[in-house]
């Protein structure tokens, strides 16, 4: 996965993507309105209630069609993909560990411990789950999921390597270099944003702004 751009705004978001993304392919440009599907709620796992709530208020905004269930499960797989990054940051870690938060120095250490079978595993779990996006997305512009399964943390509440399980609906699409857009809908009663997330197919950043810019707007 690589991390993306932040902005206040679609317009910000599309002028960066414009600028520092050279596109691979010149994707279609999406419908207008977008057509996005949803999966369903009931597949997706333990849902916080306001994160639930919140995810089917943003499939009703954006007109999102119920499709088909996808399997977003990926165990240890996205993190058996990491190992490609254990031997960049032990040289960082030797002179600037401090830097470092005691999760992410935890998830590297762990990186030691994958094996060669797990890091070859992966590739089919990626390959399984790209096919089974593909049949999802295919008439759609965009798939549409919850950010998080539980409203977003406090700096003070971090849980240590646990915040992965925060991430759950991130590291699939990581995995299957699948863009994805986070757009806060509302927040909650403690000002934490309850926020959605737009998928797009892999290569079609420019096309999922699009789509996104169109979504918010």
């Amino acid at each position: 996965g690589t991390s993306g751009f932040f902005g206040r705004d679609m317009a910000t978001v599309a002028a960066a993507t414009r600028v520092l993304l050279e596109p691979v392919t010149a994707p279609a440009p999406p419908s207008f309105p977008p057509r996005i599907v949803a999966l369903p709620e009931e597949s997706l796992g333990e849902l916080a209630p306001e994160t639930a709530a919140a995810y089917r208020e943003a499939a009703a905004l954006l007109g999102a069609e119920t499709g088909p269930a996808v399997d977003l499960g990926v165990g240890d797989a996205w993190l058996a993909r990491l190992k490609e990054l254990a031997p960049v940051h032990a040289l960082h870690l030797a002179g600037r560990g401090e830097l470092y938060s005691d999760s992410i120095r935890s998830l590297i250490a762990g990186l030691g411990e994958v094996t060669r079978e797990q890091y070859l595993a992966s590739f089919a779990v990626e390959e399984r789950l790209a096919g089974d996006l593909e049949a999802a997305l295919a008439g759609y512009d965009a798939l549409l999921t919850p950010a998080n399964p539980w409203p977003g943390l406090r700096w003070e509440e971090w849980p240590g390597p646990r915040v992965f399980d925060w991430y759950r609906f991130c590291f699939p699409f990581n995995l299957v270099r699948y863009p994805g857009i986070t757009q806060p809908l509302r927040f909650d009663a403690d000002g934490m944003p309850l926020a959605f997330q737009l998928v797009g197919r892999r290569h079609e950043d420019e096309r999922l702004v699009a789509v996104a810019a169109d979504a918010v707007g």
